[in-house]
């Protein structure tokens, strides 16, 4: 994902991928931006969520500024494997969900406004840290969120079996009369 400018690239080179948002840039005209994670950043986050491989991840972000908040709906998309619980194999998947995140730099007036008018709570507001939001770590958060904790192949992986049942009664003992004998 692109950075603001080549000395934060520099900084956050180390880290994996990076893409900072100045809060006092934030405005109520809406800021609409399209991330695509490179081959390293995807590599990163695969390692980080245990997955196989990670061939695509692009997010297309709105970010707007309402009263207090700062909202960043957003459409992750993204093309990776997981790993079967039933068959340890790796197996395709497709990620394609809508998200919001809510933040704020001023969590006092947060509180004492009702410009955002949505029935929530503070805890679902994040405070800001530095004046930055790193929205790599709100895409990483999302793609995490939404991947399946015990992902499964779609096919079928058991074979069932019915066990014959005869209509009469088996005695709890009947075993104890095969031994004797």
């Amino acid at each position: 994902m692109k950075n603001l400018n080549e000395k934060q690239k520099l900084k956050e080179a180390d880290k994996g991928i990076s893409f900072l948002l100045e809060t006092r840039q934030i405005t109520q005209k809406p800021k609409n931006l399209l991330l695509e994670a490179s081959q390293k950043e995807r590599e990163v986050l695969a390692e980080f969520y245990e997955l196989p491989l990670l061939s695509s991840l692009v997010a297309d972000l709105k970010i707007t500024r309402i009263g207090e908040v700062i909202e960043i709906k957003g459409l992750l998309k993204a093309s990776f494997q997981q790993i079967c619980i039933v068959s340890n194999e790796p197996f395709d998947q497709n990620m394609n969900i809508d998200f919001i995140a809510l933040f704020t730099d001023r969590p006092r007036a947060l509180a004492e406004s009702k410009t955002y008018d949505v029935d929530m709570d503070e805890d679902y507001v994040e405070p800001v840290q530095n004046g930055r939001i790193n929205l790599k770590d709100v895409i990483s958060e999302q793609f995490g969120l939404n991947l399946d904790p015990f992902p499964k192949k779609t096919e079928g992986y058991f074979e069932y079996y019915e066990e014959k049942y005869s209509d009469e009664k088996k005695n709890p003992f009947s075993v104890l009369k095969e031994l004797t004998k």
